[in-house]
């Protein structure tokens, strides 16, 4: 089903670009196509590309992804710090943070407790993995102004685990999350569809059994092929074959299903894009706008079980919901005008994300439950 929901999701993109010319305005009457926006975070970020590593896992070249050859120096910390005109929450991020030496991590917290006492920083968060978590450490941390940890779990699957060089297992993971939340600080998870061993059934069953660990916030990073790591040998020798764009968008969508509905918000869809990363880029499912391309194809998902329940000519929509409905860059409009002749159209009366026919109402909350019970029999 993944396939053919792939192959769509293709030719409406390609179809959209040229239903935009000469389009019939009383069918798109309230809104015009563009780029789907989202809101950015007040965080002063820091990379220390793969400090703390035990090893270097399959997938990863933290210098090529982030852009940032060497680990910042304190003084540099500092100084940004002190032009901050208001507060932001500092973070740590492309290493194992609680993985390095005590000295290591003082060296690094140390710069931020100046801008701690100016209130010019709220809190620290640093991404570390979950095998590296205990209570001394804990302990340390939150003593040290961090208040978010992010895990990187990658896969609760046991193989994909393993075979991407992650020599922890679901236990491990589960431990951690549960010592990090009784700690007090606020928990994210790191997940990587896509990866060697991995497949459509076992991503969706690591989104699933995340919800039992009930993260604060989780980041959802399709598998991209980086140069000068394993995975890029791999796939030059042919063992590996990364998602295409179209797949990605499509198993995303469906893991970010899962966690939306049971209201745990996803920060990030997709790496950043950064020169860096465009010269490291072998293969994979990378685009910018990755996220917008995933939510629009779940509205797509929204508006097509509305039509197929009421066989509805036309929807009418909250209007701050249109953006995502038409699709980033117009990619749901083929469907639209080939499904709705009567048109999308906006209200403010709506409650937001809700879409309506003249006899029904459909909130997001429920579609989402209803998709959700619909993809797990997949």
């Amino acid at each position: 089903m993944e396939k053919s929901a792939d192959k769509k999701l293709i030719a409406d993109k390609i179809a959209a670009k040229s239903s935009r010319r000469g389009q019939n305005p009383a069918v798109f009457t309230c809104q015009k196509a563009g780029a789907v926006k989202t809101p950015k975070a007040s965080i002063l970020p820091y990379f220390i590309p793969m400090e703390g590593c035990p090893n270097a896992c399959i997938f990863c070249e933290q210098k090529q992804i982030s852009s940032h050859s060497e680990s910042p120096a304190p003084e540099r910390i500092a100084e940004d710090i002190e032009k901050l005109n208001y507060p932001h929450e500092l973070a740590f991020y492309g290493g194992s943070f609680s993985m390095l030496p005590k000295e290591k991590q003082l060296y690094y917290l140390k710069a931020a407790a100046k801008g701690i006492a100016e209130g010019k920083i709220s809190a620290i968060r640093i991404s570390t993995r979950p095998d590296s978590i205990d209570e001394e450490e804990l302990t340390f941390l939150w003593g040290n102004g961090v208040r978010t940890i992010e895990l990187g779990i990658q896969s609760l699957d046991a193989e994909v685990l393993h075979t991407a060089g992650r020599f922890y297992d679901e236990k491990t993971v589960f431990a951690s999350a549960k010592l990090v939340k009784e700690k007090g600080f606020s928990l994210g998870l790191q997940l990587m569809p896509g990866l060697p061993q991995a497949n459509y059934e076992k991503d969706m069953t690591t989104a699933q059994k995340c919800l039992a660990i009930q993260p604060d916030f989780v980041r959802i990073y399709p598998t991209l092929v980086i140069a000068h790591t394993k995975l890029a040998d791999m796939y030059r020798k042919g063992i590996y074959e990364p998602l295409t764009l179209a797949e990605a968008v499509c198993r995303c969508r469906d893991i970010a299903a899962v966690f939306m509905a049971n209201d745990i918000p996803i920060i990030r869809m997709g790496l950043h894009n950064t020169q860096s990363l465009q010269e490291g880029l072998l293969a994979g499912p990378f685009d910018e706008a990755f996220g917008a391309f995933v939510y629009s194809a779940l509205a797509a998902e929204h508006m097509k079980q509305l039509q197929a329940l009421t066989k509805c000519q036309s929807i009418t929509a909250n209007k701050s919901y249109l953006p995502l409905l038409f699709g980033h860059k117009g990619c749901n409009q083929a469907w639209i005008k080939e499904h709705l002749p009567n048109g999308l159209h906006g209200s403010t009366e709506l409650q937001p994300k809700c879409i309506a026919t003249e006899n029904s109402i459909f909130s997001e909350k429920d579609f989402l439950l209803q998709y959700i019970d619909k993809i797990s029999t997949k």
